[in-house]
């Protein structure tokens, strides 16, 4: 299994302080507050909130494409 992350320093829309911001997968997450962030690239990039809530967000293993 692989795990692709990124780091990055940004602004945290939910808190409004300059944070670090961790990424798995598709969604980056404030490390100041914990809200769930989803990136936008258009000509700059934009942290916005992901409307997911935590408790929906959930880790799927799989092995050759069967989940396990």
């Amino acid at each position: 299994m692989r795990w692709v992350t990124e780091v990055v320093n940004g602004v945290c829309p939910d808190c409004a302080k300059e944070s670090i911001l961790i990424s798995v997968d598709q969604f980056f997450k404030c490390t100041r507050c914990g809200t769930e962030l989803e990136q936008k690239v258009n000509g700059k990039i934009s942290y916005i909130p992901s409307g997911a809530k935590a408790e929906d967000i959930r880790m799927v293993l799989k092995d050759n494409g069967e989940e396990i």
